[in-house]
């Protein structure tokens, strides 16, 4: 799995990140699953430089079929937050550099659809942050 480009758009400035995310099967029986289990799902990839852009993870699939998955899990805690939500964070800091969050789908592999972000504490901000604006006083 590649993604484009030497960077991700999105930075992290601490190495630590806590990365929330919402569950949603989108009748996906794969993705069939509830806060308490998203252990089970989800985990933080170290991506790889190759020419320009960032490996997630590389697939080999023999002419006999046998499939072999590389890739480089950071560990990873899920916790349930609220609801639908879970919290994915690093067991421990994570060195500067390129990462992914993957959601893991059984036999069926990882899911392409991936959320890439840089490590970066010197990074600028990042630009279409949500900041939420709590005001004076309330």
């Amino acid at each position: 799995m590649e993604l484009a480009g030497p960077h991700a758009r999105v930075q992290s400035h601490v190495a630590d990140p806590q990365i929330y995310v919402a569950l949603d099967s989108g009748d996906d029986p794969s993705a069939d699953y509830i806060p308490e289990t998203a252990k089970d799902h989800f985990r933080i990839v170290r991506c790889e430089e190759k020419k320009g852009n960032r490996i997630v993870g590389v697939v080999n699939i023999a002419v006999y079929g046998k499939v072999n998955q590389n890739v480089t899990y950071v560990e990873t805690k899920v916790e349930p937050v609220s609801g639908n939500w879970v919290k994915v964070t690093p067991a421990t800091p994570m060195p500067p550099g390129e990462y992914a969050l993957v959601e893991l789908l059984g036999k069926q592999g990882i899911n392409t659809f991936v959320w890439d972000f840089w490590v970066n504490a010197s990074a600028p901000e990042n630009a279409n942050a949500r900041k939420e604006d709590f005001g004076q006083g309330r």
